[in-house]
């Protein structure tokens, strides 16, 4: 289950604030799981935001 974005920008966040060598994430594509199928993410795709992820956790560590 996805936390949501937030969730993984705080544990990005986390990583770089706390002298960590870097992050991971994995990204699975799957389909959406339908209107009312997920409690959290409704018509969510799995991996839809792993590029969001990449560029953020990049930026995290090219300021630094």
């Amino acid at each position: 289950m996805w936390e949501g974005m937030e969730v993984d920008k705080q544990a990005i966040d986390y990583v770089t604030d706390n002298g960590f060598g870097g992050s991971m994430f994995w990204a699975i594509n799957q389909p959406a799981l339908g209107q009312g199928n997920s409690t959290y993410y409704p018509d969510t795709i799995t991996g839809d935001n792993v590029n969001i992820l990449a560029n953020y956790t990049q930026e995290k560590y090219t300021s630094k």
